[in-house]
């Protein structure tokens, strides 16, 4: 196992085994990702804490912009962000978004920023489910379903229902389907509904509701692949079997609603 590989598992043991052998831990792996960056998926605070003492640069970015916070709130690791950001690390006013804070945003948000900008702070907004922040870019008009095209995202261009979906976030998955979001959208990249998303990460809890607001259990991406494939290719088969009772059941329920 590579380096950054055991980074994004929170092996810390293996980290500082290689720290204590001398390993540099600036290294640079794919993308110009960091080790602290790789390590901020895992949300270890211990692991993360375990680089800082070894000299890791806490504001380095990756070849897309995103540096060790900007990681940890893809993830919605919310708590590692708060000991990052009281390490000092940057914090952008995307970063302020999926942090909460929407004093900033009222003080610093100003004329509209580039349209890239507003969504990017927007859908780091929903990775981390901030209800409030939400509410703030709906009240000025952000639309709901806005996302960039998948080629400038990683080749996961989404709307923000599918982000707020894999990281489980049910308060802020009810409001942005208050709102208007539409369950039937696809990422730019497999062609799957944010109901698939959901299942790849097992989020029980959000399937619930994105299933009692009418989501097609049935639908399959590109691939042919439905929610329940993608949940038991990763590991929750319980979920899968529950989501084929539910598509068993779904086209009659079409039928009779």
């Amino acid at each position: 196992m590579s380096l950054f590989a055991a980074a994004r598992q929170g092996d810390i043991a293996s980290i500082q085994a290689a720290l204590d052998d001398g390993a540099d831990p600036n290294a640079a792996g794919e993308f110009n990702e960091t080790l602290l960056i790789a390590a901020a998926e895992s949300g270890s605070i211990a692991l993360a804490e375990a680089l800082l003492a070894a000299g890791a640069a806490i504001d380095r970015c990756n070849d897309f912009g995103f540096d060790a916070l900007g990681s940890a709130l893809w993830c919605s690791h919310l708590s590692l962000a708060d000991f990052l950001v009281e390490r000092g690390a940057p914090v952008s006013i995307s970063s302020a978004a999926a942090l909460g804070d929407i004093e900033r945003l009222d003080r610093e948000w100003g004329r509209a920023p580039p349209l890239e900008d507003s969504i990017g702070t927007y859908l780091g907004a929903c990775r981390t489910g901030q209800v409030g922040v939400l509410r703030w870019f709906i009240e000025r008009e952000m639309p709901v379903d806005l996302h960039p095209p998948g080629e400038e995202w990683g080749g996961i261009g989404c709307p923000g229902l599918h982000h707020t979906a894999v990281n489980g976030h049910t308060d802020a998955v009810s409001f942005l389907l208050s709102c208007g979001a539409d369950l039937k959208l696809v990422d730019d990249a497999d062609g799957s509904h944010a109901l698939a998303w959901a299942a790849s990460a097992g989020q029980v809890a959000v399937i619930d509701v994105l299933v009692a607001a009418g989501a097609d259990v049935t639908h399959q991406n590109r691939h042919g692949l439905g929610a329940a494939d993608l949940a038991e290719r990763n590991g929750f088969s319980p979920l899968g079997a529950k989501l084929r009772k539910l598509a068993s059941g779904y086209p009659h329920k079409k039928e009779t609603d």
